[in-house]
């Protein structure tokens, strides 16, 4: 990563001097943890590259709220805080709790504490692996202060190479083609498409389809616009029933989550 996005905080003490002699390295600072995870969000659905958010330990509730909305729209955020020394856990100190991962496990992909300095690049490495693997979404870290704070240390650094998975995969045509056909053979489809058009690099695609059979679009819930809004085959968000077209013979979804309500029959 290049930029780092950081809260004012102490507990961060330990990384900023470690960056001291990284000019290669940029810190963007905020002055609140929500912010500090709302503009690495943002960075990471700009870039669609992992972005690196860090604050200390008891601002956890107050990113709690962008880390949710990361989670939903499955963006890669790795999130790293400090920790309670190892000497102190589990004496209620100031400013900690008994379980910090235990709040953020609906509102993280995966999460941990790292006891070991020495361990620490393979806990972050771990945490960009798994918020970057579709379906993608922010991970949580945190480490001891006293860890922290360790010198002289040897770990192992992980190239990237090491730590990604390639999503490149090849379409099956045994699946691809009955839909296909069923498209063809509609006489009044609909387009439906979600955030996962715009993260996957399918937007002009998706449109080369809409033009090609001259199918009309909705859109589903999304940061991103999968498909161009001035567009003459967009309709804009589905309700139902639609005012046009009034009948629909087939609905085919494309990236999105199917949140539909009552009164849609929708074939998987």
């Amino acid at each position: 990563t290049r930029f780092v996005f950081v809260c004012n905080s102490s507990g961060m003490g330990p990384l900023c001097d470690a960056m001291v002699d990284r000019p290669d390295m940029q810190f963007i600072q905020a002055v609140s943890e929500g912010q500090v995870v709302g503009m690495a969000d943002g960075y990471a659905k700009a870039t669609g590259r992992a972005s690196f958010a860090c604050f200390s330990r008891v601002g956890g509730p107050l990113a709690s709220a962008n880390m949710y909305n990361a989670m939903k729209d499955r963006t890669p955020v790795v999130i790293f805080a400090d920790h309670a020394d190892t000497t102190s856990d589990g004496r209620d100190g100031h400013e900690d709790l008994d379980d910090w991962l235990e709040p953020f496990k609906q509102y993280t992909k995966w999460r941990w504490v790292a006891k070991e300095g020495a361990r620490i690049p393979e806990w972050i490495a771990h945490a960009f692996k798994m918020s970057t693997i579709a379906p993608g979404g922010p991970t949580f870290v945190r480490v001891p202060r006293n860890v922290l704070y360790q010198k002289n240390l040897k770990a192992e650094i992980f190239t990237r190479e090491s730590i990604s998975t390639p999503m490149r995969l090849v379409p099956d045509h045994t699946l691809v083609e009955p839909p296909a056909r069923d498209l063809i053979e509609a006489g009044s489809p609909i387009l439906h498409v979600g955030p996962e058009v715009w993260t996957s690099g399918a937007r002009a695609d998706v449109v080369e389809l809409a033009e090609l059979l001259a199918i009309p679009v909705t859109q589903a819930r999304s940061w991103a616009a999968d498909f161009p809004t001035d567009h003459p085959l967009y309709l804009g968000g589905y309700f139902h029933p639609l005012r046009f077209p009034e009948e629909t013979d087939l609905f085919l979804n494309l990236g999105a989550k199917l949140v539909l309500g009552d009164g849609v029959d929708v074939v998987d």
